[in-house]
């Protein structure tokens, strides 16, 4: 773990430090007797330990798709989106606290699919029992309320009819992909001529399909029934429509439909929902830190098996890059030490400052300034915050400069100062 956490991005022989540890690595991989749970279950232990410190944590969770058609060799993948194109599916759940803070992974999962012709478990099976398994911690963290956030893939009867079935043990709150059909007409048909509540500002990211920019939502609200399917029970959800009126020129209207179990009535219970689907965003900076940065889909493993186990490793390295990214911009102020080993954060000093070593040591907020700067940040006035992507870069540099400084300091029998 320590050799793939210094070297995130590199394959497993760059990582290891010999043919003897590189060996010693895809031993581990491929022993029978480790599983990959088996590998996330202390970090998910942790995790769970985390959790219990918040009013509320949100579970969020989301699908993606890794693509290994360049490794024709690998056993076990399945197909993706076209037959061509050969793969797997991960599917983890990410604890967020609401500030925004990735608490861990405590769920995945990893499946590949069959042969077309061949019986398959049903994909949508995926979020209703990763819904369950949230359901399942409410014991664990005690007092701690616990909100399942998922897109649209998760609006489905089955979750809904899950969490009725659980006592709403943690609440859900999804993305709408369904009009359904009430007694009184269609849910957001009906829900667009409500009065509006109130609005709501904030910034949305940029993604690769449109810029980043402020937003005012209008925000409509209302408590609603879904009738009983054959399969479902009817079942009372709030509908919260949040839309752009007025969008700016050239720019496509955001509009956001979601879904709650939670009775919400006032204006502020209807934008702290709105905050919290925000935080779903934390798991596409998880998916893009884990193929960016890790590089996982680059992996050569020839075994679905080896595969799954090197990928949960990957995933707890990637929410340490992200955790940095969050902790740095919501608890700048804490001891740089809470993170960064004495030897990372003073090699990063002295290669950066090129002063003597401070005492106390600085804060997270300064130690990850520094540590971006190692991976191309600018740091110029307006600048955002660094994100995961400098970091992941600037981390690698700073274990080669503990490295270095390590071994000449031993060979020479010197000391930091």
């Amino acid at each position: 773990m320590d050799d793939l956490s210094a070297n995130i991005g590199a394959s497993i022989p760059q990582c290891c430090d010999g043919w003897a540890a590189t060996k010693a690595g895809y031993r581990f991989l491929d022993n029978p007797n480790v599983e990959w749970p088996a590998i996330l279950s202390p970090h998910r232990d942790k995790t769970i330990e985390r959790m219990q410190g918040y009013n509320r944590v949100l579970c969020v969770q989301d699908t993606t798709e890794l693509d290994f058609t360049g490794h024709p060799n690998m056993q076990g993948l399945g197909r993706l989106n076209h037959d061509y194109r050969q793969g797997m599916y991960c599917h983890p759940t990410l604890a967020v606290s609401e500030t925004g803070v990735v608490l861990g992974v405590v769920d995945a999962w990893m499946w590949a699919r069959k042969p077309k012709g061949e019986d398959d478990i049903r994909e949508s099976v995926r979020w209703t029992e990763g819904y369950e398994r949230v359901a399942e911690l409410k014991p664990l963290v005690g007092t701690t309320e616990l909100m399942y956030v998922g897109d649209r893939e998760s609006d489905i009867r089955e979750l809904m009819t899950a969490a009725h079935n659980c006592g709403h043990s943690a609440h859900w709150l999804v993305r709408a992909k369904h009009n359904r059909v009430t007694d009184d007409g269609k849910v957001w048909d009906r829900l667009g001529t409500k009065c509006i509540l109130g609005t709501v500002q904030f910034s949305l990211p940029r993604t690769a399909k449109r810029n980043g920019r402020m937003v005012e939502l209008n925000l409509r609200v209302e408590r609603v029934t879904l009738p009983a399917t054959r399969n479902a029970p009817a079942v009372e959800v709030t509908a919260i429509l949040a839309r752009e009126d007025n969008p700016p020129p050239g720019e496509t209207r955001i509009e956001w439909r979601l879904l709650t179990d939670e009775i919400v009535t006032s204006l502020e219970e209807a934008v702290l929902r709105i905050d919290w689907y925000r935080l779903r965003w934390m798991i596409e900076i998880f998916f893009r830190t884990l193929k960016s940065g890790c590089k996982v889909e680059e992996l050569q493993l020839n075994t679905k098996d080896r595969l799954e186990k090197a990928l949960v490793i990957y995933m707890i390295l990637a929410w340490r890059v992200l955790l940095l990214v969050t902790l740095g911009r919501q608890l700048p102020d804490l001891s740089c030490e809470i993170v960064f080993s004495s030897e990372e954060w003073q090699a990063a000093w002295i290669v950066k400052k090129k002063t003597p070593l401070p005492s106390p040591p600085p804060t997270l907020g300064e130690m990850v300034l520094i540590i971006a700067s190692f991976g191309g940040f600018l740091g110029r006035k307006g600048d955002s915050a660094p994100g995961a992507e400098v970091l992941w870069r600037g981390l690698q540099r700073v274990r080669d400069f503990s490295e270095g400084i390590s071994a000449v300091t031993q060979s020479y029998e010197l000391k930091l100062e």
